[in-house]
């Protein structure tokens, strides 16, 4: 049985986000043979917040941000919005390369339709369009870039489903907004800062063993094309390195690339370096197409 992307759907709530992950995940098994599948933390996430300044679904303040706001309402059809992305650490396959988003009439009254050049060359990652966007659609395919990724290391059944849910839950238990400035066209522009720690606390996360301290930095604001400035990574490095036993057990399931890391982590003798650290950032916005008529 083939997977086959349905019309695009409207992404106004929490839902429809996890719905249009969905369906990327599914397109993007097809393209890659990928066998997981994307079963969603709907549940955690959608519980209702006593503090909830959205009293309509039930989400909090961190959830509307991320999940329910309108990102795209300050770009045109026509345009194109430019990020650049670089990736550095001690486990090598370093590269700089952008992400554009290619904004286009969609079905219906003043619907926009997003497509992407996501990375090129051998990092390049073909997801379709989406369609009837409203929330940046980026913060949905970044996420899943990183679950995907970490999931092909660890080669362990279900493991992308944990990961995403991860990063789900992990938004959604943020309490504190942090407040920060993003500069657009050489103007400075408030920006809310959302930290988290996906992982962390959690009894399988051993499993992801340096990966396991993973930190996220999203930065987002109104004002900027979009609404996301930044999102920025960083794995820090276990203190006293990784016990021989976990060593042992990642070479024996056979993660050999995961083994090779891990291996080398335990080599290192700066444990202040960090291990990875992968910074997305705004770049710019320019007019590339004519807006389609109805």
């Amino acid at each position: 049985m083939s997977f086959l992307l349905p019309r695009p759907i409207k992404q106004y709530s929490l839902n429809r986000f996890f719905a249009s992950l969905i369906l990327i995940v599914f397109s993007f098994s097809l393209l890659f043979s990928m066998q997981t599948l994307f079963s969603s933390g709907a549940v955690a996430v959608e519980q209702k917040d006593g503090k909830s300044d959205n009293k309509k679904y039930g989400y909090n303040e961190v959830e509307t941000l991320v999940f329910d706001f309108p990102h795209m309402d300050n770009v045109s059809f026509g345009q194109t919005v430019k990020y650049n992305f670089e990736r550095t650490g001690v486990f090598g396959d370093n590269f700089k390369d952008t992400i554009e988003l290619v904004v286009s009439k969609g079905e219906g009254k003043n619907n926009k339709s997003v497509g992407f050049n996501f990375f090129s060359g051998k990092n390049n990652r073909p997801y379709p369009p989406f369609g009837f966007v409203k929330s940046n659609p980026l913060l949905t395919l970044y996420f899943n870039k990183d679950a995907w990724d970490l999931s092909r290391k660890i080669k362990a059944k279900g493991t992308a489903n944990f990961l995403r849910n991860r990063i789900v839950s992990g938004i959604s238990a943020v309490k504190t907004i942090g407040k920060t400035v993003c500069k657009y066209n050489g103007v400075d522009y408030p920006g809310q800062v959302i930290s988290f720690e996906p992982y962390k606390g959690n009894e399988s996360s051993h499993h992801l063993v340096h990966y396991a301290l993973i930190k996220y930095e999203l930065t987002l604001s109104k004002d900027i094309p979009g609404g996301l400035c930044k999102i920025k990574s960083v794995v820090p490095q276990h203190v006293g390195g990784v016990p021989d036993h976990i060593r042992k057990k990642i070479k024996k399931a056979g993660m050999v690339q995961l083994a090779k890391e891990t291996e080398l982590v335990t080599s290192l003798k700066d444990v202040k370096k960090p291990l990875l650290i992968e910074v997305l950032t705004f770049d710019s916005v320019r007019q590339t197409g004519v807006a389609k008529s109805d």
